[in-house]
């Protein structure tokens, strides 16, 4: 939004195709569906969820885009209660964007979960549930950690296979874009995270196109139009339009000129 009208701005439209069939796991297929719907990714590794983090940033490396036409922005942290921070200050910013985690990096993110119920910001939280340590230090599969969340006010969705956590995924994007609310989207820990399974893609097309929006004759633009829908099922599984404002905390914009200074 910072390119001014001279520069020609033009409507865009992209189509995006997906392959039937593929062989992947939870992980692979979570990250994959969450890299599209994202503009930033706030990650820190934790077992069994950090190949989601890793997919993540390889998707990012090699110059995958999501469906807004850009690569996803991924930020490594210290620790996970740094990594769901990053997501805070995103969203509050009006950027899109998700972390994944497991059982004590849950733990660690419960303060900041309980903002973004309060605040109602769309963040996902993708989770390979894991039991929490306690006298030693477990890997087990277990749901502690979801169980230990539930108080935050975040919605949850729950899968027990590959397919069903690539398709709750989706649903988990889209439902905290159109209800404004955070969601945690969680799966078994190995049991499912790391189960390798033949799954059925959406096989649809989706348009989608963003438009500046330009008041008069100013040079540059007030915020943006973002439409998206799916063509072979008349919009079932994505359909939105949103409209986007140009602003940014403690910077001054001069819309007629394009000039922009701190406040």
């Amino acid at each position: 939004l910072g390119e001014k009208r001279q520069s020609g701005w033009k409507r865009q439209k992209r189509v995006i195709y997906m392959t039937k069939y593929k062989v992947l796991d939870a992980n692979e297929a979570v990250a994959r569906v969450a890299y599209k719907f994202i503009e930033l990714a706030g990650i820190y590794p934790i077992t069994p969820a950090s190949p989601m983090a890793e997919k993540i940033d390889v998707l990012s490396s090699n110059g995958e885009i999501n469906f807004f036409g850009n690569r996803v922005k991924v930020v490594e942290m210290q620790s996970e209660a740094g990594a769901v921070a990053t997501v805070h200050g995103a969203l509050q910013s009006g950027i899109l964007a998700s972390t994944f985690t497991a059982s004590q990096g849950l733990l660690l993110m419960i303060p900041t979960l309980y903002k973004l119920s309060g605040e109602m910001l769309p963040g996902v939280i993708h989770v390979a549930a894991r039991s929490l340590s306690t006298h030693s230090l477990s890997i087990f599969g277990d749901h502690q950690d979801i169980y230990s969340v539930r108080s935050t006010g975040v919605c949850m969705l729950s899968s027990s296979s590959v397919e069903e956590a690539y398709h709750m995924a989706m649903i988990s994007h889209l439902s905290s874009i159109k209800a404004s609310l955070p969601f945690v989207n969680f799966f078994d820990g190995f049991r499912t995270s790391h189960e390798i399974d033949k799954v059925k893609e959406t096989n649809n097309h989706v348009l989608y196109r963003v438009t500046p929006i330009f008041k008069e004759n100013n040079l540059l633009a007030s915020g943006a139009q973002m439409e998206a829908y799916s063509v072979e099922d008349n919009g079932k599984g994505i359909s939105f339009n949103v409209y986007v404002y140009n602003v940014q905390e403690g910077i001054t914009i001069d819309y007629k000129t394009g000039d922009s200074k701190l406040e």
